[in-house]
């Protein structure tokens, strides 16, 4: 199973991150999604 199926599978976004959200390394794991405000809170908020 190659890389971007195994994250699919364990429910990790493997795509462009969405507005609002930013790819960060959280405690030596994979990248995960992480809000990017104060552009999150508007979007949010539209």
């Amino acid at each position: 199973m190659n890389r971007m199926k195994a994250r699919l599978v364990n429910g990790y976004r493997v795509f462009q991150a969405p507005y609002g959200y930013h790819y960060e390394r959280l405690n030596g794991q994979d990248k995960v999604l992480v809000r990017d405000e104060p552009l999150a809170s508007i979007i949010q908020e539209a």
